[in-house]
This record gives structure tokens, C-alpha cells and sequence, in this order.
């Protein structure tokens, strides 16, 4: 996620929070203008309950590294399920490692990992990824989840970290697909606006946060493009922009990934065509939301 080389000039930036848009960019409260570089750090949304890699390493030792190798920022997976959950697993605890999360539930670990990655100088976006420990849903509400229940989650975060300045938004959820949609109308599916409700609530408690929203995998209205990935069709914004209660907080989030994840039918094409493809779908795809400056974008992806 949001993977590349990262100026000096960037690493030495201190960011005042909170952050906010202008256009297209994402500044701090100076004004200066902030480039997200950063990685996922997966385990909250899985029923380890805790950041992956702890079996092996130490939580510190570890944001120590991710500062090192240049990153200012972790998007931090969590299932509704865990937020909830008394007890985690996954954890060494053996010569002297991880010594700060014994004993921790849950959301108390979370609170390290976050306190001790604004200590070293990172930022953190939460992701509702999953709503229970397994599966990533087609929608916001299933599994035994409801509505009330996702945003529930995301108000209870926004009011635990209201004062954890590093803490700097919310993405919504992660990569809707199958039934989900954008601009239908339909209460029950019209992703775009479950977007609004969920991220109206939570500026309504917490209204630093930045409010990331992916897009869909399903066809728009006047798309020009026959295909998504999952969370990856923001075609949907020209027409059906998201509409928060705080202005400023609004930033768009596209899943696009390559032929290592999977070989769709556009890298199918001779050597010579594919990246001009690319550029093509990008541009129609998302871009645009950037290129025309209609709001700030952020992009995700997967190396495999």
C-alpha cells in the first residue's frame, strides 16, 4: 500500500495534525502537503487478534523497522469480531519480547501498537477489513453483523482515539464486491451510501479523521470500463460523489492490482499494448477523481 521512493525531504517532515484535503492533495494543518508512503500490517482481522509477526519478532523492534525502511504510515486491518474478544494469540513472549502485551486483550494491544507507532514517528489509518475473523464480506452488514454493529465499531474507535493524533482516519471498509453498489439508491446495497452514514457518524464524534472510501467491483452507471477489482471501480464518483458532514475528509481509496494476484484479460495483451492499457484503465478508472482534482486519492496494492 501506497508503496514507493520516499524523498528525504518527506522523511524529515513534521506533520501537524490534524489532516485534512485540498483538492486533490492530503495537508496538514500548516498547509504542507503530506505523501502517504506505507504498508498493511495484517493480524487484528484474523482470529490472532494481534499484528502478524509477533509469533517471531517484537512489536517494537518491528515499527522500529518499518520507520527505518522509510514509512510514515500503517493501515491497520481489524474485524468487528475482535474488537469485542477477550483474548489474543500469536504472541512470543520468550526472552524478554512483547513484554508490554501480556495479559492484553484486544483493543488494549491495539493501543500499544498505536501509541508506540506515534512514538517512532508513524501514523496509523484503521481499516475495517473484515466483520468477522475469516471471511471478507460482500457488504458492510452479513455474517452476523449488522449495520449498527460496523458503525457501532467505527464510533467506538473514533472516541477511543479522538486524542491519539497519529491515529488519522478511518477506511470504511475493505474491497466491496458482488452485490455491492454505487449510486443505485438501494438502501440495502448502494455502497456510496452506507459511506455517508458511516462516515458521517463518526465525524459526528471525531471530526479530525480522514474518511477513506473504496470503491466497488460491480458495474455504474455510464462506467467505460467492463471491469473491476474488488474495491477497485470508482468510475461511480463523477456522477455520485460521497457526501460527508465535515468538509475536507473526504478521500477515495482503489484496490488495482497486477497479474500476480491474478492474470485478468488486460495483461493478457503483447508486451507493447499492456501499458498503455494501463494507463487508459487508471486514468478511466480512478485518476480522474485526482487528475481533475475533484478529491484527494490513495491507492492499495498487492505484490505477490
Amino acid at each position: 500500500m501506497y508503496c514507493g521512493n520516499i524523498p528525504n525531504s518527506v522523511l524529515r517532515m513534521t506533520i501537524q495534525f490534524p489532516l485534512v484535503t485540498n483538492g486533490s492533495q492530503i495537508v496538514d494543518s500548516d498547509g504542507q502537503v503530506i505523501l502517504l508512503r506505507g504498508v498493511n500490517w495484517f493480524g487484528f482481522e484474523t482470529d490472532n487478534h494481534a499484528p502478524h509477526g509477533l509469533w517471531t519478532r517484537d512489536c517494537t523492534d518491528m515499527l522500529v523497522q518499518i520507520k527505518k525502511l522509510g514509512y510514515n504510515v500503517i493501515r491497520l486491518p481489524f474485524s468487528v469480531e475482535c474488537l469485542s474478544s477477550n483474548w489474543v494469540t500469536g504472541i512470543d513472549f520468550k526472552n524478554g519480547k512483547n513484554q508490554a502485551l501480556k495479559d492484553k486483550k484486544p483493543l488494549e494491544v491495539m493501543d500499544f501498537v498505536i501509541q508506540e507507532a506515534g512514538r517512532q514517528g508513524l501514523m496509523i489509518l484503521l481499516d475495517c477489513h473484515r466483520l468477522n475473523d475469516f471471511y471478507t464480506p460482500q457488504l458492510w452488514y452479513g455474517d452476523g453483523f449488522s449495520e449498527e454493529d460496523w458503525i457501532d465499531a467505527w464510533t467506538l474507535l473514533a472516541k477511543r482515539y479522538k486524542n491519539q493524533a497519529n491515529v488519522i482516519g478511518a477506511d470504511l471498509k475493505n474491497n466491496p464486491h458482488g452485490a455491492a453498489t454505487w449510486g443505485s439508491g438501494d438502501i440495502a446495497t448502494d455502497w456510496r451510501l452506507a459511506a455517508e452514514r458511516c462516515g458521517n457518524a463518526i465525524l459526528s464524534v471525531n471530526p479530525n479523521w480522514l474518511i477513506v472510501v473504496e470503491g466497488i467491483s460491480g458495474s455504474v452507471a455510464g462506467q467505460k470500463l467492463s471491469k473491476h477489482w474488488w474495491g477497485g471501480n470508482l468510475e461511480g464518483v463523477r456522477n455520485n460523489p460521497v457526501r460527508l458532514s465535515v468538509a475536507n475528509k473526504l478521500v477515495y481509496s482503489v484496490h488495482e492490482y497486477g497479474a500476480g494476484v491474478l492474470a485478468r484479460e488486460w495483461f493478457q495483451k503483447p508486451t507493447s499494448e499492456i501499458l498503455d492499457l494501463l494507463e487508459y484503465r487508471w486514468e478511466m478508472g480512478f485518476n480522474y477523481i485526482a487528475s481533475e482534482n475533484i478529491a484527494a486519492l490513495v491507492g492499495a496494492n498487492k505484490i505477490r
